[in-house]
């Protein structure tokens, strides 16, 4: 699989297809995959699949919880991550 049929099968497979906004960013070789049509689910692989961090938040409800299908689609996108680490890693240029 390349990055664009990772992105189409993350969109289209892994989300939810009610709620599959995703937006990715590219920063100091880091992929952030940010979840939902406000971006307020960031799942940030920097290369390393013990390493994937998720930021969550709800800027309207400081204390509101995440939703079953928030939960669903965040371990969709890590366990997708994780099982095409080799490609996104060099996609990145994490490896030599």
């Amino acid at each position: 699989m390349n990055f664009r049929e990772f992105i189409k099968y993350l969109r289209f497979e892994v989300l939810d297809k009610d709620f599959n906004d995703l937006q990715v960013d590219f920063c100091d070789r880091e992929i952030a995959f940010k979840l939902y049509d406000t971006a307020n689910v960031e799942i940030v692989y920097n290369g390393c699949v013990e390493d994937i961090k998720v930021y969550g938040y709800n800027p309207d409800n400081l204390n509101s919880g995440m939703e079953f299908g928030e939960i669903k689609d965040i371990y969709g996108v890590m366990k997708a991550i994780k099982e095409n680490s080799e490609m996104l890693n060099t996609y990145i240029n994490m490896t030599d």
